[in-house]
């Protein structure tokens, strides 16, 4: 069907966005890929709680995918949250924090960008 294309046209996307190196993508893509090794996890997770040790750190079957939008027309990553204002609702997308998406300041400035016409 349609869809082994689709993961097709979009492993070949990334693959020449990593090729090209637009915007840093091949140093962000190196970085969350290391993540996943215990060591440089740890290290990382210390830059924010420096008193954690690998005895504070636990392997989990959970498995967490931080979805990022992909700009088809200017093909790259879009690094920024959207809002979308439909005529019922408003969509925030690639909201990638959750710190950040929990936050007033952005509750503030959905709520300055929502057309209330």
């Amino acid at each position: 069907g349609i869809e082994p294309l689709m993961a097709f046209s979009n492993i070949t996307k990334m693959a020449k966005q990593y090729i090209l190196n637009k915007e840093g993508f091949r140093r962000y893509g190196n970085e969350q890929a290391l993540l996943a090794l215990p060591p440089l996890f740890l290290k990382a997770a210390k830059e924010l709680v420096p008193s954690l040790s690998s005895n504070n750190i636990e392997p989990s079957n959970k498995i967490g995918i931080r979805s990022q939008l992909y700009d088809n027309d200017k093909q790259k990553l879009v690094n920024d949250f959207l809002c979308l204002n439909g005529p019922n609702s408003t969509h925030v997308l690639n909201a990638i924090s959750p710190a950040f998406t929990s936050s007033f300041e952005l509750a503030d400035l959905i709520i300055d960008q929502i057309n209330f016409n």
